[in-house]
Formats: C-alpha cells, structure tokens, sequence
C-alpha cells in the first residue's frame, strides 16, 4: 500500500501508483494519503484511458471513460502535482509508460 514515504503526502497530489503490479488511484495531501486499488481495470501489456478529475469536494478516477474510484478524502489543492509513479520493491518487473499526457485547469 501506498504510503507518504513513497507517495509524498506532504505535497498536493493525484495520479496513480503502481507497486509490483498492483495499480492503485491516489489523491495526497498533507497529512495523509489515500489509495484505492484499481488492478483489475487496468490489464497489463493493454493500453487505458486514464482520466482524473480533481474538483474542491472529490477527486475521480475513470479508466477507460468508466469511473472506477473516488476519493471524498485527502483532497489536493493548488498548487498540485501530477504524478505516475513507478515502484518496484521485489525485483519484478514493472513497466507503466504514458503515451499521452494533458493537464488542464478549469
């Protein structure tokens, strides 16, 4: 599970998280950080469409145009980072590339 040693909750954050295989939605602030597992929407060797909505009372996750988590906790404010991160802590293989990247402020 992700934590604050490995996904900064001291920093405004969404994105994703993948740890051994295991893809995971989180939204950080300071103080905290929640995660939620996302795994079985995201099939390894497949390309997803992967959109986060971050709004003042919720951050939403959609995988492919589906929403699959959202956080009503642990909310970033501005200013925030996006992030893909990449952790492999077991000597397996894990492998997350983003073909396209869009950021936009409403």
């Amino acid at each position: 599970t992700p934590t604050a040693n490995n996904f900064d909750g001291a920093l405004a954050q969404a994105g994703l998280h993948c740890d051994n295989g295991v893809v995971s939605a989180i939204s950080a602030v300071s103080g905290g950080v929640e995660t939620t597992d996302i795994s079985a929407y995201m099939g390894q060797g497949a390309y997803h469409t992967v959109e986060i909505v971050v709004t003042l009372s919720d951050v939403k996750f959609y995988i492919d145009g589906t929403l699959r988590a959202t956080h009503t906790t642990r909310i970033p404010n501005y200013p925030m980072i996006a992030a893909i991160a990449v952790k492999n802590t077991n000597s397996i293989a894990t492998v997350l590339t983003a073909h396209y990247v869009e950021v936009w402020v409403e």
